[in-house]
């Protein structure tokens, strides 16, 4: 609750302007008219609301059994939102990814403003989920994308979803720790190299 009323009261009117070129809300329908946002398509209209929950989910490992399906929690705060949680529902061996392990690289940094997100923090979420879920998932869903059946699939997913999160912290601290050693090893030596226009835009291309 706190989250997502600060987000919005500080920064929704904001937010809301930005989201409307985002995701195209002034388009009018039709096949020229939708725009995908790699998640989606266009957001869903609708009147807006909060609605207070009458139970808090406070910390992994928590369990729930509503209507008489049971569920596992697995806090993620700090990924995808910065209070996010991920799901098991082990009658059904079903994962509910929420919006950490989609069908593309979700986005770290959003157009419209919201808090940027943590690769690592990320990745380090996933691996909680394979400890955690991942020899017992027989499915697996995300909030916007098509299941993965079967274990191995669903487990090759995380597990290149995760890589992918850290590769995007650890590649370019490795990339800037080279240049700052290089940078160093110049100013000792005698040589003179003259630095390509272009060589922040080549180091990028090798991450």
């Amino acid at each position: 609750m706190e989250e997502a009323v600060s987000e919005n009261l500080f920064a929704g009117n904001a937010m809301s302007r930005r989201a409307q070129y985002m995701y195209g809300y002034g388009l009018k329908n039709g096949p020229t008219g939708n725009l995908g946002t790699g998640l989606g398509p266009i957001g869903s209209n609708g009147t807006i609301g909060l609605i207070p929950p009458n139970k808090l989910i406070r910390k992994t490992g928590e369990k729930m059994t509503i209507d008489g399906v049971e569920m596992v929690f697995q806090m993620a705060p700090g990924t995808e939102a910065p209070s996010e949680m991920m799901f098991y529902f082990p009658q059904l061996k079903a994962l509910c990814l929420s919006e950490d392990a989609t069908s593309t690289m979700h986005n770290l940094y959003t157009l419209r403003g919201a808090k940027v997100r943590s690769p690592l923090v990320w990745a380090t979420a996933l691996s909680t989920t394979l400890d955690m879920f991942g020899d017992r998932a027989d499915v697996s869903f995300a909030s916007h994308h098509w299941p993965r059946w079967g274990n191995a699939k669903v487990k090759e997913h995380i597990t290149k979803q995760r890589d992918m999160y850290k590769f995007i912290k650890i590649k370019p601290s490795v990339w800037q720790t080279k240049v700052t050693m290089l940078k160093r090893l110049l100013k000792k030596s005698s040589y003179q190299i003259h630095w390509p226009k272009n060589f922040i835009i080549a180091a990028t291309m090798e991450l």
